[in-house]
């Protein structure tokens, strides 16, 4: 895929992607919270394509309603490894500003999330199961990376505030990643995923010993 990708290529492209997903799943793009859903498995399916050793369906890792402002959680569980996104879909032709003070609402979710009680207490049966064992996970050694995704446009001051709390969890000793994701963000991520993709060859030849290797089929086909 070309890097050089313009603004007017991949809204286009974005639009095109959403509504697609919005017609699969008879979602209503002029409704605010069917706009939202699109892009949640719009994004979803970004991010397991970039990273595809991420365990949870796509579709299974989206949440709806008393969501606890995680939208979607995919985990990896051989890798210990979870993500947890907000995704906001904008006006693409207005592309007004991502609010501050959501970014830094979501980039906080850390201390509630790793209360049970009060996941079990505020979030749906669906949040419970997936974010119920989040202290544990993150106690274990679980790499966990949140993304705030919007296609609106940031300001320097809230990239500031995404920063701002990469460098707080760094300064606790935490394994949390903080992205921002804004409309420029989530065009330079789709462009790297996809590039990436294409380098990834469909087939790949090797000559090995006789009686020197072994087939494994679980949990993953391995040689």
């Amino acid at each position: 895929m070309s890097t050089d990708l313009s603004v007017k290529e991949f809204t286009e492209i974005l639009r095109s992607e959403v509504e697609k997903i919005a017609r699969v799943n008879s979602w209503d793009l002029s409704t605010p919270n069917d706009r939202g859903y699109a892009l949640q498995l719009w994004f979803a399916n970004l991010l397991c394509m970039a990273d595809q050793g991420i365990d949870t369906d796509p579709e299974d890792g989206m949440l709806y309603s008393r969501d606890l402002k995680a939208d979607l959680v995919l985990e990896d569980c051989n890798r210990h490894y979870l993500a947890i996104a907000q995704c906001k879909y904008l006006s693409l032709s207005k592309m007004p500003s991502v609010e501050e003070s959501e970014v830094n609402d979501f980039f906080n979710r850390h201390a509630l999330f790793s209360d049970r009680s009060w996941v079990k207490e505020h979030g749906s049966k669906e949040a419970f199961e997936l974010l119920g064992e989040y202290r544990d996970k993150v106690q274990s050694g679980y790499e966990i990376e949140y993304y705030f995704v919007s296609t609106g446009k940031a300001s320097d001051r809230t990239k500031a505030v995404a920063a701002r709390c990469n460098e707080l969890c760094q300064s606790q000793n935490l394994k949390i990643k903080c992205h921002l994701l804004d409309f420029y963000g989530i065009k330079d991520f789709y462009i790297k995923t996809h590039s990436l993709e294409e380098t990834i060859p469909s087939e790949v030849s090797l000559q090995l010993s006789e009686e020197r290797w072994f087939e494994k089929v679980d949990p993953y086909a391995t040689l």
